[in-house]
């Protein structure tokens, strides 16, 4: 995979749930979003500016500077009540200094920032006639005061030293609550967003991860899950948002390669008749970033190649080769309108395949032995996945200063067209399973070993995702202390195979927090949230709609001896009807959470989710025909009843 970015100076790139309690101890940076304005791939930084007595002062000049920060360093002026604002920010750390005529400068170093993040960093004056600067070092913000959503945000040292796999999916098991397999106890990784600078870069069929990419890639990453605002959508689980690294105003780069060789593998089986295939495994990375033009326009590139190999129990010759070319792309542009108000519009997407392509060919059937198990001739099938992802963001910040507190607006859309291309079937059009039996040749009456044989079955399935989403959402800072945080979410889906428009829904999504500074001193922070979540427009909810998503197929047995051919079953290409009350599979979330920071960027977090699903979509038979069968549980002695289903076309 070859991913690229530039960033110029206008700003760029299923079951219910019970109750259950999450208590982590968590070292690093543990934060929410809202303070000041930020999008899922910036930060946003404000704060107070105050003298001995608490006093605020107005007109003092605030800037801010960051080797991450393009255009160079940014000043802003505290307005009446001593407050400034620098929002979308991009993530790094950042040097503060704040001068007012009659004061000594102050200067903070090591203000770290991270996508998602809006910090609060209050600044305190002291009175000084003469010119004098002080400087000081950043304590860790560990908590903001201002969101009802808690996101764990996990910065490049945690990612860089951590010995995990390379796999950045299983990011997902470095925090708390939540792991490859299910976050906070909710659905399984098809419930996740996966993002890459705000792309979503999940599969359009069924939501799982299908761009993969190195470690070394990555910036830092934040996942936003519990209390999460109406800006997030399209998961039940957890949001995984990743930023990709950038370049700068020096040039850097770096060069990895990570190598297995068979003295490490070695004899993977003692088996006389096969031979270890896994002979070696390959990882290599080169990054490479730096100015086009210093402080307004930067590059950043960066290669993988990845080398892997099939496994020893089935010969070459029935396996088949993996090609996975993919481009991702991210273009952005954003604009600051005033010192209120910020636009910004993002465009992004991949085009990929996934064809697993026999080793024979296409036209050479594959064959397994029943009595050894041992694959031979070609391997049994061929699929062959191709996807076009394409979505583009928008949306508007504003601030607004009132009498009855402060309100950070937010209104923006999605629109988002993929499309799905699925082909599957047996290489020459059959598969054969050899040796089985005996069981009595009608054809002589004698017991003899046949063939089975499956015939046709190929399936090829067009389908294409169109989504329009709109939200609104407001951080209403009715207090100093007091934070609430309303919003609402409208997501309009339609899912179009090759005859039309078979699915339709329209989930509506209310959101509704609050966060509470119990002390006021930013260190003790009650949390409660409730937010109804829609899953994201998969594909598979509708795709076997298309007139030819399954073809015909027939099971044949051909005996050894006398070569009789008798048919099994013949099934016709499956249908399938739509359900017209159905409506978008939706989670209901209710979270109480606390907050405390014991020390210097360590939290205790104690959080209550309770979670209830609704609306699953499943696949049922409508005309199917069953029947009991009594039977034998092996080495229990104990008796059960299983239904059988009988083909409604051939009772078999």
């Amino acid at each position: 995979m070859i991913a690229s970015s530039i960033r110029s100076a206008f700003l760029r790139r299923r079951r219910p749930l019970a109750p259950a309690i999450a208590v982590a101890a968590v070292l690093g940076l543990l934060v929410s979003g809202g303070a000041s304005a930020q999008s899922r791939t910036t930060g946003g930084l404000g704060g107070r500016v105050v003298g001995e007595d608490d006093a605020p002062l107005p007109g003092t000049i605030v800037q801010i500077e960051s080797p991450a920060l393009i255009g160079g360093p940014r000043a802003a002026v505290a307005d009446r009540d001593g407050r400034y604002r620098f929002p979308e920010l991009p993530p790094g750390a950042y040097t503060i200094s704040a001068r007012l005529t009659g004061y000594r400068t102050l200067r903070i170093e090591g203000v770290l920032l991270s996508a998602g993040m809006g910090t609060e960093a209050p600044i305190h004056l002291t009175p000084y006639a003469g010119e004098e600067t002080v400087g000081v070092s950043a304590q860790p913000i560990a908590i903001d005061p201002r969101s009802s959503a808690t996101t764990t945000v996990l910065p490049p040292e945690f990612l860089e030293n951590i010995p995990t796999d390379r796999d950045t999916s299983h990011i997902l098991d470095l925090a708390p609550g939540i792991n490859l397999e299910s976050a906070y106890g909710g659905a399984e990784e098809s419930g996740n967003s996966y993002e890459m600078d705000g792309v979503d870069i999940s599969d359009p069929e069924g939501g799982v991860p299908w761009s993969f990419f190195n470690y070394t890639l990555i910036e830092s990453v934040d996942l936003v899950g519990l209390g999460a605002p109406a800006e997030y959508g399209e998961f039940t689980g957890v949001v995984f948002n990743s930023v990709t690294r950038s370049g700068g105003n020096d040039p850097s780069g770096m060069a990895e390669i990570i190598y297995a060789g068979r003295a490490i593998t070695g004899s993977n089986t003692r088996s006389r008749d096969l031979s270890a295939t896994i002979q070696q495994h390959a990882d290599a990375v080169v990054q490479a970033g730096g100015p086009i033009r210093r402080d307004r326009l930067w590059y950043f590139v960066s290669g993988q190649i990845i080398g892997r190999d099939g496994d020893a129990f089935t010969p070459l010759e029935a396996t088949t080769g993996e090609d996975n070319p993919e481009l991702v792309w991210n273009l952005s542009w954003r604009s600051v309108l005033s010192d209120s108000s910020i636009l910004t519009v993002a465009w992004g997407g991949y085009t990929g395949q996934q064809h697993f392509i026999p080793h024979n060919g296409f036209s050479v059937p594959g064959h397994l032995d029943a009595e050894t198990d041992l694959a031979s001739g070609n391997a049994r099938l061929f699929e062959l996945r191709d996807r076009i992802r394409n979505q583009v963001n928008a949306s508007f910040i504003h601030h607004v200063g009132a009498p009855a507190g402060d309100h950070e607006f937010k209104v923006g859309t999605e629109i988002e067209r993929s499309t799905v291309h699925n082909r599957t079937g047996f290489p020459g059009g059959a598969f054969f399973v050899d040796k089985n039996g005996p069981v009595i040749d009608p054809s002589t009456g004698q017991p003899d070993f046949y063939t089975l044989g499956s015939f046709g079955g190929a399936s090829d399935i067009r389908a294409r995702n169109e989504r329009i989403s709109l939200y609104a959402q407001d951080s209403w800072g009715i207090t100093p202390r007091f934070t609430l945080n309303p919003g609402l979410r409208l997501d309009v889906n339609r899912g179009i195979v090759s005859s039309g428009t078979v699915f339709r829904t329209s989930p509506l999504s209310p959101r509704l927090g609050f966060a509470w500074d119990l002390r006021g001193d930013g260190r003790s922070i009650l949390r409660a949230h409730y937010g109804r979540y829609a899953e994201a427009l998969y594909a598979a909810f509708y795709y076997d709609m298309d007139p030819s998503a399954i073809g015909p197929l027939t099971t044949k047995r051909t005996f050894d001896t006398s070569g009789y051919t008798e048919t099994l079953s013949s099934v016709a290409g499956q249908k399938f009807a739509m359900d017209r009350h159905i409506r978008q599979p939706t989670l209901d979330q209710y979270v109480l959470g606390f907050d405390r920071a014991i020390g210097r960027g360590v939290v205790i977090s104690g959080t209550l989710v309770h979670r209830r699903n609704a609306h699953l979509i499943e696949t049922v038979s409508r005309d199917g025909r069953f029947v009991p069968v009594r039977g034998l549980v092996p080495g229990t002695g104990q008796r059960v009843t299983l239904f059988d289903y009988l083909n409604p076309s051939t009772d078999v």
